[in-house]
């Protein structure tokens, strides 16, 4: 009996399969860097936008550590939101995938998965303190701030001081 082996054939899919996963993760790097990059620089101008506001509830008498949370709150409400969406969105086109590639697969077999704590793990970066963190010097803006915008000032044109 002759045996033929198609080493030569298989070694080059498998070559050819290294070198995709290696774009993949490629482009999954730069994607995930520049939304990382984007989500900071729209927290930062958000919160640069708002600095007068925070001045004025820093004037009534909060504290800056109080004030410093409206920031953190909402970026991480807007990373859990983006985690949502993603989740959800992965859930449809894996469903789409497995349902494509259902006639070539076992009962109970699916091409597209993720475990549960590949979820969690994902919830985990997306919630880091890095991107969650506001810029801490917009944050703290001084309480007189608004009163310059506004032009109040003592008799002699001093503003008042903390």
């Amino acid at each position: 009996m002759e045996v033929r082996t198609r080493a030569a054939d298989i070694e080059i899919v498998q070559s050819m399969d290294r070198n995709l996963s290696a774009v993949f993760w490629l482009i999954a790097l730069v994607s995930m860097s520049g939304f990382a990059f984007s989500l900071g620089a729209s927290l930062w101008a958000n919160v640069d936008r708002k600095r007068k506001e925070l001045s004025v509830l820093r004037l009534v008498g909060f504290r800056t550590g109080d004030i410093i949370w409206f920031p953190v709150i909402q970026s991480l409400f807007t990373g859990l939101l983006g985690w949502g969406c993603a989740t959800l969105i992965y859930l449809g086109v894996a469903f789409s995938i497995n349902r494509m590639f259902a006639g070539q697969l076992q009962s109970g077999e699916n091409v597209c998965l993720l475990l549960p704590e590949h979820y969690l793990i994902a919830l985990g970066i997306t919630l880091a303190p890095p991107p969650s963190l506001p810029p801490w010097p917009a944050t703290v803006p001084p309480a007189s701030n608004p009163l310059k915008d506004y032009g109040i000032s003592d008799r002699y044109g001093n503003l008042p001081t903390n």
